[in-house]
């Protein structure tokens, strides 16, 4: 027995370790089925079992096909070639002729690959001869997928009497294997008809992929004609509106499509908006480069919710075929970052479930897979493409720390254990083909069994293997390896791929110093230092080159930026004054310590050429600068630094027409700048433009206005008593700091100059009645009006003082009250004194309060205005007025109306005063006067006070008692309060009552109703006075009826019976 081909294969990953060896033997037999296959297979390090795929020799054809097709299964399993035969690498084969005796020899080797394909088209020719559907779905795919030009002529002998989904493989085979051929493309035509719009889609992809140039160009015209002009706007306006479209109309899965018609009025398209589409993308592929970054931005916004699944599908489907690597990479990446969904109609069935996603997952790195077994060149495209779709901005990046249990059997005991495990989570732990591709081959970062997450042994590392997938591919293409590293920006691939380069240290000499600029730049120090090291030994002329080391400054590690400066030192001074742009990339820089280092050459700068040079780049530099471009703060006042300081002749010299563009400029540094030029130009606010000056103090930064104030410094007196529109403008700033320095300006000019703070005191006042425009404008306009604007308080007439002061403003009644204080109180009436003794302010209702002391005539000659200071909220002044009017005024003043006018007060403290005048001033002839108007106040006190006036004035005199029926009524319907009221009222009416029958008939009405509804305690007393009327007025109509008490017999106990 001989082997002729032996394959032995291993498989890691989790816990699992497990060996798979295939054998291809030949027997001592000399007929033609004299060969076998047999297989051992079982974990590694132990015994293996034996197997066989042949149960009996077969032929050399059957055993070859055997033979390969276990190894590619193996393979396809995620198995690892360890030794042996491998199918994507030549290995000498055996063609088998007839001999004499059936003898067959060894005649040639033929390719593996031939091989392969000799194997596909003898069972695809048994597939169309059997029919055997199953079979020929996946031999025509597979066909396609090695793209095999020799399978053509048996694809165009399918005959399509299955389902849509052979048409469809027919077609993405065609497109791949018929390439100019005019039977596929007449085939594909007809495959373009058919009524599955899946089919129609792929034929038409597949139908342009292969047509000769003048029809390609046809089928693009007809598709341009055939797309909507909503598409074609869509599109030239962006992905956004594109999505929207394609929301607007999207498809429905065949077995959803009836229950979405029942539960929406809306038509459902089902394959023509995915014909629109693919139309957009082929337009796009072939005539309009300006639509792919619309396509790659449509994308990255999938996957976010059902309705974009489809969208998906479609364009995964469409940069498949077309090997679009771009597209699909974007398209990866969406799909491993995104989670299963579920459809919006049915909360059962997921159109876009974990299954659907995890095959698609695979699918990817099978892609990526069998490009690499192939020895494709596509796959480092196709990998460099997907791995660059990474940043470590992502929200994925980063390692997460967990504890890891696990129950572990322990010997001989028969129970289980806890073990503790401390796993390390890799960046993009759950991503499968970006994983593959960077840790197919490591010992410390390990997949679990699902592969749904990949993590690190902690406390390990392989920083010295490779271990990248598919390795001997990514060294035969170096530079696409460097140009990855030089546009990543994730440190995983840096950290990965570096390892390549490091590997062929001859490879590295061969490069320019310029190649190694974008890892010199990049932001990962593994891939810095590297570069860093091969340029200072391979590139000892270029490190001296200032063109070189001004491209190297701004390095995000801080390890190159430290070897450029050291280079920047080596430089002779010749070349270094001569050109000033390396000095502003250094001032310019984002990095501190970069703009530290140039301060040194900004403070010794030798040639006035350069210093112009430098002026006129930052002021450029400055001038270019927008607010998307968000200058950073820190380089701004660099800038300012080195313009204001270091370069402050030059800046002196610059135009004024310059000042204004730079005032005009969005950004607050840059008018900064055109601000501090005035300032270097010693230039007055008198000799400056009224514009500019208008665009320092009108500009929205704080920091442009404060150097507007500043320039105010140097002026006299006189000159700024000129300029009273210039300081009112900076009183109303929005800015603390500028208003202070505006009101110290004031305080200048203000004594010095009247008729300038009669305008401005003028011009102030309406502010104080309006809105406040900013936090804080108020209160300077009312510090600048009550201390530096006294000169000016003349010119404030007494009517606009009053409305001042009665301004709803707290600041226009602060003003107010600095402004009437030195004023006579004669300037107002006694009225206006009454209200003014209401007013908030402390001082003005002192100085009310002191009018009335000072001018007694007056508040005499004004009594009724006068009392109305009483009517007030504020206890001071209603405390004075109580003892002001109780102690200045006899009974000249104190008539019957203004006593009752205090008694009548709701205050009780002013009642008490009336009460009290009333008893002090009473005149006995108005005592039925008193007493009516007093029974009208409904206070209880003011009834208490008036009860006692009943007998005096009310005994005898049935009018004037009908006239107080209300009062009476008040009084008895009080609910547990003014009893010593009711008593008297009481007692008054029955008195009254037995007199005189007038009076009993008022009492009896008032009695009827309070007996009612008047409270339990009093109702005893209301039927007892009932009783007592009806007694004495047997006529009188009430609601009682008196009966005498019957006597009742008594009953003795039966005992006392005798």
């Amino acid at each position: 027995m001989k082997i002729i081909k032996q394959s032995k294969l291993r498989y890691t990953s989790g816990k699992s370790d497990k060996v798979y060896e295939v054998s291809l033997l030949q027997l001592p037999s000399l007929g033609e089925r004299r060969y076998l296959v047999n297989t051992r297979y079982g974990r590694y390090g132990a015994n293996l079992r034996e197997g066989t795929k042949t149960n009996s020799p077969v032929d050399w054809e059957e055993a070859e096909s055997l033979f390969l097709s276990v190894v590619v299964a193996k393979l396809n399993k995620g198995y690892q070639l360890v030794s042996g035969f491998d199918p994507a690498i030549p290995y000498p084969q055996p063609v088998v002729s007839a001999v004499s005796n059936s003898e067959s020899v060894i005649q040639k080797p033929i390719q593996a690959r031939e091989i392969r394909t000799q194997v596909i088209l003898a069972k695809l020719e048994q597939a169309i001869r059997k029919d055997d559907k199953a079979a020929l779905q996946r031999l025509v795919w597979r066909c396609g997928e090695l793209h095999l030009a020799a399978s053509l002529p048996l694809l165009l002998q399918i005959q399509l009497r299955h389902k849509a989904i052979l048409a469809y493989t027919l077609a993405w085979s065609l497109g791949r294997c018929g390439q100019q051929n005019e039977q596929a493309f007449r085939r594909l035509q007809a495959l373009a008809a058919h009524q599955s719009f899946y089919v129609q889609r792929m034929a038409r992809q597949a139908l342009v992929a292969i047509a000769p140039t003048p029809q390609q160009h046809n089928l693009l015209d007809h598709m341009a004609h055939e797309l909507p002009a909503t598409w074609h706007e869509a599109v030239e306006q962006g992905a956004d509106a594109l999505l929207a479209l394609l929301r607007a109309a999207r498809p429905v899965p065949y077995r959803n499509r009836k229950y979405a018609q029942s539960r929406t009025a809306q038509p459902l398209e089902t394959g023509a908006v995915q014909l629109d589409l693919l139309n957009v993308y082929l337009l796009a592929w072939y005539r309009k480069p300006h639509w792919q970054p619309v396509l790659l931005q449509l994308a990255s916004q999938l996957l976010r919710d059902a309705d974009t699944v489809w969208i998906w599908r479609v364009l995964f489907k469409l940069a498949e075929f077309q090997q679009d690597h771009k597209l699909w990479a974007v398209l990866i990446k969406q799909l491993e970052r995104s989670k299963p969904l579920l459809h919006e109609w049915s909360q059962v069935y997921p159109i876009y479930g974990r299954k659907t996603r995890d095959y698609f997952r695979r699918r990817s790195w099978r892609l990526l897979r069998k490009l690499g077994l192939q020895n494709d060149a596509n796959f480092v495209k196709w990998a460099c493409e997907l791995l660059l779709q990474y940043h470590d901005g992502d929200e994925q990046s980063g390692c997460t720390h967990h504890v890891y249990y696990e129950r572990e059997r322990v010997e001989n005991r028969g129970r289980y254990e806890r073990r503790e495990e401390k796993r390390d989570y890799a960046p993009f732990a759950t991503h499968l083909a970006f994983n593959q591709l960077l840790y197919r081959h490591s010992e410390v970062y390990q997949a679990n069994a699902s592969h749904s997450f990949w993590w690190r042994k902690a406390d390990q590392s392989d920083a010295s293997l490779r271990t990248e997938a598919f390795p001997a591919l990514w060294d035969q293409h170096l530079v696409a390896v460097l140009d990855l590293l030089g546009a990543s920006r994730c440190e995983a691939v840096h950290a990965v791929m570096i390892k390549v380069l490091h590997a062929h240290p001859d490879f590295c000499k061969t490069l320019s110093a310029a190649a190694w600029l974008p890892l010199l730049q990049c932001a990962y120090e593994m891939s810095a230092a590297f570069a860093l090291e091969v340029v200072q030994h391979e590139h000892p002329v270029a490190i001296k080159e200032l063109s070189f080391i001004t491209q190297v400054f701004n390095a995000a590690t801080k390890t190159v930026r430290k070897a450029a400066q050291r280079w920047l030192s080596q430089v002779s001074e010749t070349v270094l004054w001569e050109d000033s742009t390396w000095l502003v990339a250094l001032i310019m820089s984002p990095y501190a310590d970069n703009r530290e280092f140039s301060r040194a050459y900004c403070e010794h700068i030798p040639k006035q050429s350069f210093r112009q040079s430098l002026c006129g780049r930052l002021l450029a530099a400055m001038q270019a600068s927008s607010p998307s471009s968000e200058l950073d703060a820190a380089v701004a006042e660099q800038v300012l630094w080195v313009l204001s300081q270091a370069l402050k002749v030059e800046l002196a010299q610059l135009s004024l027409t310059l000042v204004r563009d730079l005032l005009q400029h969005p950004l607050a540094v840059v008018q900064v700048l055109g601000a501090e030029i005035i300032v270097a130009k010693r230039l007055s606010p008198k000799t400056i433009p009224a514009d500019i000056y208008a665009l320092l103090v009108n500009s929205p930064h704080e920091s442009v206005r404060a150097i507007a104030v500043r320039l105010l410094e140097n002026l006299s007196p006189a000159e700024l008593a000129d300029m009273p529109d210039v300081l009112l403008e900076l009183l109303q700033v929005d800015s603390t700091p500028i208003r202070t320095e505006a009101l110290q300006v004031v305080q200048r000019v203000a004594p010095h100059q009247p008729k300038c703070a009669k305008y401005l005191l003028q011009a102030l006042i309406p502010v104080l009645f309006a809105a406040e425009p900013y936090e804080g404008v108020h209160d300077t306009v009312v510090t600048c009006v009550t201390q530096y604007l006294d000169v000016a308080w003349e010119h404030v007439d007494n009517d606009l003082l009053w409305r001042l002061l009665q301004a709803q403003s707290k600041a226009a009644q602060r003003a107010a009250t600095a402004i009437l204080l030195p004023r006579s109180p004669a300037i107002y009436s006694v009225r206006q004194w009454a209200r003014l003794g209401k007013h908030a302010s402390l001082q003005v209702r002192e100085w009310a309060r002191q009018a009335y002391r000072e001018q007694p005539q007056a508040i005499a000659a004004h009594f009724n205005e006068a009392l109305r200071l009483l009517d007030t909220d504020w206890d001071d002044s209603r405390t004075f007025a109580l003892n002001y009017f109780a102690q200045q005024f006899g009974a000249e003043q104190w008539q019957a109306e203004r006593l009752i006018f205090l008694c009548d007060s709701v205050r009780d403290d002013v009642q008490r005063l009336g009460r009290d005048l009333l008893i002090q001033f009473f005149v006995d002839e108005q005592g039925a006067d008193y007493l009516l108007k007093l029974s009208q106040h409904p206070s209880r006190n003011v009834q208490l006070f008036a009860s006692q006036f009943l007998q005096s004035y009310a005994t005898g005199r049935p009018d004037l008692q009908q006239q107080l029926k209300l009062y009476f009524t008040s009084v008895l319907s009080a609910v547990n309060q003014g009893r010593v009221s009711k008593e008297r009222v009481m007692d008054f009416l029955l008195t009254e009552a037995k007199a005189n029958l007038h009076s009993a008939t008022l009492l009896a009405d008032i009695l009827t109703r309070q007996s009612v509804t008047v409270a339990i305690q009093d109702k005893a007393r209301f039927i007892a006075g009932l009783r007592d009327l009806k007694q004495q007025y047997p006529q009188l109509s009430l609601p009682i009826e008196y009966k005498q008490r019957p006597l009742r017999g008594y009953q003795p106990h039966v005992s006392e019976v005798t």
